[in-house]
């Protein structure tokens, strides 16, 4: 997160990619809110998911004037976060547009296909798009998602897991079967045949 409102404070796009299911949403909802919670006005974030919207619009520019319409803000002061861009035709093209014309808002982008994302950008957004990897949870970060009073400090040198414990953080993972953040926050089903409901 930290790395992510850094390049925030650059003239650059940010591009949060990863495997679905990942966190990449979750991620751009945790920074609108320290966003709003550092006195950014909430009319000034704007939230689209490419794959989902009305229309199936792939106008960035169309998306872009009708905030302004709607709210009379200038998009030069507005955050955009677009999750999924890729679905969006000719994406890279459509920002380029913006960074040429010297456009002062903050666009934050995610995408689940890296092969198409990198290729898009590759040419031009050079030096433009800020690349940052998301990564399914870790087994610490599995273990504290799943709100187990384990220990995990590694760096206390003087805390040490019991075998009990081992075998806790075990059977935890093993009835998740998952290391991404909406399945480990979700209780199994009772006959265990199928962990999650497939949407």
């Amino acid at each position: 997160m930290n790395e992510i409102e850094d390049v925030l404070k650059l003239d650059r796009i940010i591009c949060l990619s990863g495997i679905r299911r990942c966190g990449k949403s979750t991620l751009m909802f945790q920074l609108i809110d320290r966003l709003i919670k550092s006195n950014i006005e909430p009319k000034r974030i704007v939230y689209a998911k490419a794959d989902d919207l009305p229309g199936r619009t792939d106008s960035l520019h169309d998306i872009v004037n009708v905030y302004h319409e709607i709210t009379g803000i200038d998009p030069n002061k507005a955050f955009f976060f677009f999750d999924e861009i890729h679905f969006m035709e000719n994406w890279h093209l459509q920002l380029k547009f913006y960074i040429d014309a010297k456009f002062k808002g903050k666009f934050i982008v995610s995408g689940s296909s890296k092969t198409l994302l990198y290729k898009d950008a590759s040419e031009s957004l050079v030096g433009r798009i800020r690349f940052i990897k998301i990564f399914p949870l870790t087994f610490g970060e599995f273990v504290k998602f799943s709100d187990s009073s384990i220990n995990t400090d590694t760096n206390n040198s003087a805390s040490a897991i019991s075998a009990e414990s081992i075998d806790e953080i075990k059977n935890a993972h093993t009835k998740s079967q998952s290391v991404f953040p909406l399945c480990v926050s979700v209780s199994p089903c009772e006959d265990n045949k199928t962990n999650f409901p497939v949407r």
